[in-house]
């Protein structure tokens, strides 16, 4: 929220997270209060809680000021006034930013999930796990489950110790060709197996520590790998999943500009019933933070399976780690506190405001220090072919140099003209490829006869060579030039002006309460608060 979120608002989305849960809280017996608006009373304990729950960067925004305690008593004022204006004007309620913290969550309970259930494996894994692992450490096996039959499949390259247990011990006793069962009727051929070089496999061995560090994250993945894979073959029918696949189809439609949106049921299932809407909003808010392609079929099923996976996994971890999931509907609505406070903003802020011409050109005129144009270099800029680097060498030292680059590709993205490859439009020191840039601004601006390189530029790509062109000065910048960066300064400068009147007009609406008298006689660190 540019100025609104650096300046006032900056250390307010620091506490938003931290502070949620004491908002509409009563002062607890025995409890000071500090801040009151509205009916939300804030004590010292919960200022001191939240203190504690910031990080370092965090809590130095306040200790920069001359006055820590001040600036940020002030600050928790705000986002308090803040909360009682979002809830006013319906900004909370706002379906469009529920539907996104909503689709936030379940990002974010997905990842959560898998990594609780894996320390849960982790921690569930013994001593004698440990030991087979060791023991079977260097062996990898190729194997058919279920051979000569219509469910035959053949597996590997597999590390044995971590294949499950059963699994991993039946294929143990056979020799290759050999097929045996297990107790609970696994029937598994063996194929092939490969055995690691002892040498190795004692100098893995040797660090017991290590060893056993990796085991156990290794049988944990796997366990934890055949668990959820199990999961998802057993969903549709655990949890009566039901796709409306003619209602799939006209989403593809619908995103291929082929078809309007029909709101219609998707899914059906025992974890909840999915809209065509609620799946557009969903993939609107993916599309955010990843490459989505919803005009694919393919894509689209494999979404609602994931989207169904991911109801399953909040509603598993719901139940095992409640408190868990509690911290991150936390998260879910300092999220949307954002969202929302972004919305208010933007109507209250930013839309009211407007650079004209003559501003920007008074500015201009009147800047401190000018904007500058940082020095720019045109080159020569030529690949040499790793195979080719011996045809570099015979020309340097015949002194044909030029003659075996006028063979040699330019590089494309970089020329001024395609007619002309090898030549590069003028470049800034970051644009020179490879990183090279210090080495070609180092070279005298007169000296455009001498080639510089060559430098590996990738790996397998070959070899860089340049030689300059041209140079163009450091020099001041046009008002043309300087015209997107004024508007943004001039911009930041208005909004950070009516962001300031703005939350004095709060203020006066709300008229907070803050117990000055307290804060007087408490400690200078806010983190002892929380234990008075």
């Amino acid at each position: 929220m540019k100025i609104f979120l650096t300046s006032i608002m900056a250390a307010v989305a620091a506490l938003v997270f931290l502070i949620s849960g004491c908002i509409g809280s009563s002062a607890a017996s025995g409890d000071t209060w500090l801040i009151i608006t509205g009916t939300d009373t804030v004590t010292v304990s919960d200022i001191g809680d939240a203190w504690n729950g910031l990080n370092q960067d965090q809590r130095e925004y306040f200790t920069r000021n001359t006055d820590p305690v001040g600036e940020y008593i002030a600050t928790y004022k705000r986002k308090l006034i803040l909360q009682l204006e979002l809830e006013s004007g319906g900004y909370l309620s706002d379906p469009a930013v529920i539907s996104r913290g909503d689709s936030w969550l379940r990002l974010v309970t997905v990842d959560a999930a898998l990594d609780y259930f894996k320390s849960t494996a982790e921690a569930a894994v013994t001593a004698s796990d440990l030991q087979f692992y060791r023991d079977h450490i260097g062996k990898t096996v190729w194997y058919t489950l279920n051979p000569d039959t219509d469910s035959s499949a053949t597996r590997g390259p597999d590390h044995l110790p971590e294949l499950s247990f059963e699994l991993a011990l039946c294929l143990d006793t056979l020799s290759i060709g050999q097929t045996g069962s297990s107790e609970s009727g696994i029937t598994a051929r063996l194929d092939s197996v490969v055995v690691t070089d002892s040498a190795l496999v004692a100098g893995a061995l040797a660090d017991s520590a290590a060893c056993n560090q990796m085991a156990t994250g290794r049988i944990a993945q796997g366990r934890n790998t055949r668990w959820l894979n199990g999961v998802r073959n057993s969903m549709e029918k655990e949890y009566s999943i039901s796709v409306d696949s003619a209602a799939v189809n006209r989403l593809v439609e619908f995103y291929s500009g082929n078809g309007e949106l029909i709101d219609e049921i998707v899914i059906e299932s025992d974890l909840g019933n999915w809209s065509a809407a609620m799946l557009r909003d969903e993939i609107d808010f993916l599309q955010s933070r990843m490459h989505v392609q919803p005009t694919s079929l393919t894509w689209q099923l494999y979404f609602i399976e994931n989207l169904s996976f991911g109801m399953f996994l909040e509603d598993t971890l719901q139940m095992a780690a409640p408190l868990l999931l509690d911290t991150l509907r936390t998260g879910a609505d300092s999220y949307m506190f954002d969202l929302a406070s972004e919305n208010l903003y933007r109507i209250e802020i930013s839309s009211r405001i407007t650079v004209s011409e003559s501003d920007i050109e008074e500015q201009y005129s009147t800047l401190e220090e000018p904007f500058m144009i940082e020095e720019l270099r045109s080159l020569q800029a030529v690949m040499i072919p790793e195979d080719a680097i011996d045809g570099y060498r015979t020309a340097s030292i015949s002194g044909s140099i030029d003659d075996y680059v006028s063979t040699l590709d330019g590089i494309a993205y970089l020329a001024a003209d395609s007619a002309r490859p090898q030549i590069t439009r003028f470049l800034s020191i970051s644009e020179i490829p490879g990183g090279f840039g210090n080495e070609i601004f180092r070279i005298d601006r007169s000296d455009t006869t001498s080639w510089t390189g060559p430098f590996v530029l990738y790996e397998s790509a070959g070899y860089v060579l340049f030689r300059l062109i041209d140079v163009s000065p450091e020099r001041e910048a046009l008002l043309e030039e300087s015209r997107t960066a004024i508007e943004v300064m001039i911009r930041n400068r208005l909004e950070e002006e009516a962001t300031i009147v703005w939350m004095q007009q709060l203020e006066l609406k709300y008229e907070p309460l803050v117990n000055e008298e307290a804060i007087d006689n408490l400690p200078v660190d806010p983190g002892l608060w929380a234990s008075l």
